[in-house]
């Protein structure tokens, strides 16, 4: 039975470009998702299923078909896993929601990643072939614990970040690939995150499909309740 610190690490709920004018109409987003990831143990992981957001209960449900059943509700200070109906576990969390690429979209934002409306600043901007690339600097007053973050975006869309450490040390990439246009709104139907483990990248590709937007159906999964 896969935990539920391996299946938020696995859904990638850490830290995920809409060019459109009136990006404020969008509320919702629901698709069908896949997860491939291979492990530093050697081991690969699927996960399939449906995800659920809107931006007004800002919940992420993930309702997860494959490997095993089960649901997992992303909120703003609390991740629930959910099985047979009933909570199994309970996992704090910080405001993982508003960096996520539902929430992103949706407003947006997801061309600089959210980092415009953060205490982040722009520290350069420089042009390479195709690419736009900024660097993000941390506040001061936060510059021990957060390194710079570099966003480089290609035709007007998030096309990569890079996280550093305070000390300069890479430590993780997203790329946005694929974006597919729904109603008006760019979405990016692939996203590969690569992490580091003994100066080795493991990857791990996330796939949506079937991507609806501002949905009447399914209210209740969009606002899922917890069982009693």
């Amino acid at each position: 039975m896969l935990n539920t610190r391996h299946l938020l690490i696995i859904l990638g709920l850490t830290l995920l470009h809409f060019t459109q004018a009136f990006s404020q109409q969008f509320y919702r987003i629901k698709a069908d998702f896949s997860i491939k990831e291979n492990k530093p143990d050697g081991q690969s992981q699927l996960i399939m299923g449906q995800v659920y957001y809107d931006k007004i209960y800002k919940k992420i449900i993930y309702d997860i078909t494959f490997p095993e059943k089960g649901v997992l509700i992303v909120t703003d200070t609390v991740i629930y896993r959910i099985e047979n109906n009933k909570v199994i576990s309970k996992t704090p969390t910080g405001n993982l929601n508003d960096f996520s690429v539902f929430h992103l979209s949706l407003n947006g934002d997801l061309i600089n990643f959210g980092l415009n409306n953060s205490p982040y600043t722009i520290g350069t901007i420089e042009k390479k072939e195709n690419l736009v690339i900024s660097t993000w600097i941390p506040p001061k007053k936060y510059a021990h614990l957060l390194g710079k973050t570099i966003i480089s975006q290609k035709d007007k869309r998030l096309f990569g970040l890079v996280f550093f450490t305070p000390t300069e040390e890479i430590i993780g990439k997203q790329f946005f690939r694929k974006y597919i246009n729904t109603n008006g709104l760019e979405f990016p139907s692939e996203l590969v995150q690569v992490t580091y483990f003994d100066n080795k990248e493991f990857y791990k590709i996330t796939t949506f499909k079937n991507i609806i937007i501002d949905e009447f159906k399914n209210e209740n999964l969009y606002n899922y309740n917890l069982p009693d």
